[in-house]
């Protein structure tokens, strides 16, 4: 599996509100796009929490490669790029067995860890969250291409609550999650007629 995120940071005069109304016009596009897991559509509104700025940071969880790559040819990526301008996406493998699931996520927080180190990395590779109150999963992605970890915790409170659980990283707003209905499977052939 293969996390990807873009993030654009928003002029302080922004209108979050307009991010909140792309969130609901835009999200249906997601129901049935081949290979995504999840997308959690990420904002930080400085007009709430001033200290991260005006943000739209979606994150994404495909379940291979191919499905990142054809998000990132095709034209939902292409239209982001068109109306924010060109960015490079944070993208890695998730690390540990399971991805969290993200019914309830009301808040997200990510730390960025940077990784100088052999050790640094083995370090933070696979450790499970400690239970917390509200804490609802986390993912991990290993950033090859920086060599960073970025991890991402979800909370079921609002992204005020959870700000006192960043620990020094960015606190977002879940706008949405879109998680894609499998495609239905094909009807079985009918049976020849038996004579």
């Amino acid at each position: 599996m293969l996390l990807l995120q873009y993030e654009f940071d928003l002029p302080p005069s922004f209108d979050m509100q307009a991010i909140r109304r792309r969130i609901e016009a835009k999200r249906h596009l997601f129901d049935r796009h081949d290979g995504l897991l999840w997308k959690a559509w990420l904002l930080a509104d400085a007009s709430r929490l001033p200290a991260h700025g005006n943000r739209y940071a979606p994150l994404y969880l495909f379940e291979h490669a191919t499905a990142a790559r054809d998000f990132l040819l095709g034209p939902l990526y292409a239209g982001v790029t068109q109306t924010f301008g060109w960015v490079q996406p944070s993208t890695g493998p998730l690390l540990g067995a399971a991805a969290p699931a993200l019914h309830g996520a009301r808040s997200c927080t990510r730390h960025v860890i940077e990784l100088r180190s052999h050790a640094a990395l083995l370090a933070h590779s696979g450790h499970p969250p400690a239970a917390r109150a509200g804490l609802l999963g986390q993912a991990s992605m290993l950033d090859i291409g920086r060599m960073q970890l970025r991890l991402f915790r979800f909370w079921d409170h609002a992204p005020a609550a959870a700000a006192d659980a960043a620990e020094g990283g960015v606190v977002f707003e879940v706008g949405a999650v879109s998680a894609p209905a499998p495609a239905p499977a094909p009807a079985p052939a009918p049976e020849p007629a038996r004579p």
